[in-house]
């Protein structure tokens, strides 16, 4: 078993990751950058978009504001103090992204982003094959790098980082190292219709538990409309539905006919306005019939348009169509379209402090894997802002570590429990089973019944597992459990969570949040009572 030795690694090369990797070249940090794919990989670069926004302070008038925006769209359920920092920090970073090979240009239009009752200035990133390229060139450079290897474990003593275990190419390495910094993506490849790469599937998180980190929030997950046909996984323009004429079953009937032309009108009008599903809205309705005919029917329902669509001039719409045709043959006047929700961001994710630290000290988390500023919802042009800012502080924070004494471990005590064992646990059969079952139970539509269906299925899988060839689905397993233990917790629907046997919003205000004790067998979820009086505090 080899061992080398290093100031921080970095595990998952998307932006959150490539951003963590430049600032460590730049202060001076030996750094190991680990991937599960090649460089330049994960839902950063997966090309389903035309173009990815980032949102940025509107100069220091505009950080009240944008605060507050901020805690109304997260609706209690995020750090206040993360998102306090990230509007203070956000135009700052806007840079980065031309060091890791982004070309970032100010869009032209004033639209509000997602969830914003507000303009500021969005910043656009494209040219996706091109960013890849200029990454991996940039990190074949600057740092000693795994591809096609995988995090097995974060080694610790007395809560303190001490190194990893990787496996690469079938053998097992151990990174001596005094930080690790995950940014290995969200959770949405456990789901059948997802946007991302099918390995997201949130392993990661499962992995920081076992360091002893928390995991918040995990139950609050967007799920966006997605085309399914004339071309599979392919993102769809929410606000296209400016234009909506009505969603339609196989047999061409209208399955929102239970509303005249005007509700009908107000729904697909207020629905354009953002793109994942909050049941905050009347016009999550739409998410809810595309979620229960998807389920129930094996096709899916079709979107109709009036011609005025491609009279809209506007660049918000003239951008995405043109992609649309030029990328995936689709003219949504001439071409039919089915949709179903497909699962994309997870809200959610590693508890961080203002350094993006978890609670093990030299633990970090940056990127879609922390819950950093997003909560019950998430306003658009936020997350690549947020990985930005909070893997610079990650880099900042490891720097106080560096040189730290590190106790030497035996390598095979460190593996042990790894690579004994068995496993009965095939991806071509029983993980696609439970995609299928997150997806019925886990995805729009929630209840008692169906998560606990969901996680006897993962229990009767997961207890067998523990060895370094089937780590990513024991872990991928365990992270799907504490989602499940997530939703059952919240006895209410808020945001991206809802609950058909709880349809209603509980009058208290609460994260859960998911750990290990020192002589826990299975994660305990708590309760954490949050303030929603927090915007008096400005």
């Amino acid at each position: 078993m080899e061992d080398i030795k290093t100031d921080v690694v970095i595990v998952g090369t998307g932006i959150a990751g490539l951003s963590a990797a430049y600032h460590a070249n730049k202060t001076g940090l030996k750094a190991i950058i680990v991937t599960k794919g090649r460089i330049g990989g994960g839902a950063s670069f997966f090309p389903l978009k035309a173009s990815l926004g980032i949102q940025t302070t509107g100069g220091h008038e505009d950080i009240p504001v944008f605060l507050r925006d901020i805690m109304e769209v997260a609706d209690g359920m995020n750090d206040a103090e993360l998102a306090r920092i990230y509007v203070r920090e956000s135009g700052a970073c806007i840079n980065t992204l031309n060091k890791i090979g982004f070309e970032p240009w100010l869009r032209s239009d004033k639209r509000p982003a997602c969830f914003s009752p507000h303009t500021r200035n969005i910043w656009l990133i494209n040219g996706w094959e091109k960013a890849r390229n200029k990454a991996r060139e940039y990190i074949r450079h600057n740092h000693l790098f795994f591809e096609n290897s995988q995090l097995l474990k974060v080694i610790t003593q007395d809560n303190q980082v001490q190194g990893v275990l990787i496996i690469s190419e079938g053998e097992i390495i151990r990174i001596q190292c005094s930080s690790v910094i995950l940014a290995g993506g969200g959770i949405a490849g456990l789901y059948r219709h997802n946007l991302y790469p099918s390995d997201i599937t949130g392993s990661l998180h499962s992995v920081a538990l076992d360091a002893g980190a928390s995991l918040v929030n995990m139950e609050f997950i967007q799920f966006i409309p997605g085309i399914t046909a004339p071309k599979y996984k392919v993102l769809f323009g929410e606000h296209t539905l400016k234009y909506g004429i009505s969603l339609f079953n196989e047999d061409g009937n209208d399955v929102l006919d239970e509303y005249n032309k005007e509700e009908k009108n107000a729904i697909l009008q207020e629905r354009s306005g953002y793109a994942p599903f909050s049941c905050d809205f009347k016009s999550s309705i739409i998410d809810i019939k595309l979620h229960e005919y998807s389920i129930n029917n094996s096709s899916d329902l079709m979107i109709k348009y009036s011609p005025s669509l491609y009279k809209d001039k506007d660049e918000f719409f003239s951008v995405y169509l043109n992609w649309l045709e030029k990328e995936a043959g689709i003219n949504l006047i001439n071409t039919p379209v089915t949709l179903a929700p497909f699962a994309h961001s997870c809200n959610g994710g590693i508890k961080i402090n203002t350094d993006s630290e978890s609670s093990v000290e030299g633990l970090f988390a940056v990127g879609e894997i922390s819950s950093a500023i997003e909560g019950a919802n998430r306003m658009g042009g936020n997350s690549v802002g947020a990985s930005l800012v909070y893997s610079e502080r990650a880099i900042m924070k490891s720097l106080q570590y560096k040189g730290k004494n590190l106790r030497k471990v035996s390598s095979e005590k460190e593996s042990e429990g790894l690579i004994n064992g068995k496993s009965n646990l095939h991806r071509s059969s029983d993980f696609s089973v439970l995609r299928e079952m997150m997806t019925r139970n886990a995805g729009i539509v929630r209840n008692k019944e169906g998560l606990c269906k969901t996680l006897e299925y993962i229990n009767s899988l997961i207890h067998p597992l523990h060895n370094e060839k089937h780590s990513e689905y024991y872990h991928s397993l365990r992270t799907a459990k504490s989602m499940l233990l997530a939703m059952l917790a919240r006895t209410e629907s808020r945001g991206a969570h809802y609950r058909n046997d709880y349809p209603n919003r509980d009058n208290h205000n609460y994260r859960t949040e998911i750990s290990f004790g020192k002589y826990d067998k299975e994660p305990v979820v708590k309760k954490i009572i949050t303030e929603k009086d927090f915007l008096n505090e400005q």
